[in-house]
């Protein structure tokens, strides 16, 4: 058994359906897991890509990489920078991962990277605790990011919107995020 079917198993008993997708070719041979998410409330499909990077050396660790590309696409140009803007804001929130902005898709995605010292041994329930929370952090910033994509509000409306919730973004040098943003604005 392999470490991506030892995952794939793990991620089984758990009620996920992950999918052994088909290797691909490089260096070494990493095949890929896919394990797909409920539909959000649109019914857009979402899943979470994971590969396991192979060790160099005995005495070096292994990454489990973790990937999601979010289901939508941006709907004009005008909204970029506060898609950008809002991203940096949201992985303020993140206890692991980031989301990330890929210009020429023009796309939303998040990563993770495990570091571990052999991808056999990793504790079953770290996988599916990185994984259910991936799935927490995806959907709920995912209803923040479609609707910056699609111009419904910009990065001064999601801080108000998160304020009204009691929320507040986590200062960067002791800047508060309003601060902040008005002058990035100016």
């Amino acid at each position: 058994m392999t470490a991506i079917e030892r995952i794939a198993e793990s991620l089984e008993g758990s009620g996920y359906k992950p999918v052994l997708a088909d290797s691909v070719e490089t260096q070494k041979s990493l095949s890929t897991l896919v394990v797909p998410f409920r539909p959000d409330e649109l019914g857009r499909e979402y899943s979470l890509f994971i590969e396991v990077m192979p060790a160099e050396s005995q005495d070096a660790v292994e990454f489990i990489h973790f990937s999601l590309i979010y289901p939508f696409v941006i709907d004009h140009v005008d909204c970029v920078p506060e898609v950008i803007r809002t991203l940096f804001l949201l992985n303020r929130f993140l206890p692991v991962g980031r989301h990330q902005f890929c210009e020429q898709t023009p796309a939303v995605f998040f990563q993770y990277q495990l570091v571990v010292s052999g991808a056999m041994t990793v504790d079953p329930d770290l996988i599916r605790e990185v994984v259910d929370m991936i799935g927490f952090f995806t959907r709920n910033h995912g209803r923040f990011i479609s609707r910056i994509f699609q111009g419904e509000i910009n990065a001064e409306q999601f801080i108000e919107e998160l304020e009204v919730k009691g929320i507040a973004i986590p200062p960067l040098f002791g800047i508060s995020e309003r601060n902040e943003v008005n002058a990035s604005l100016s």
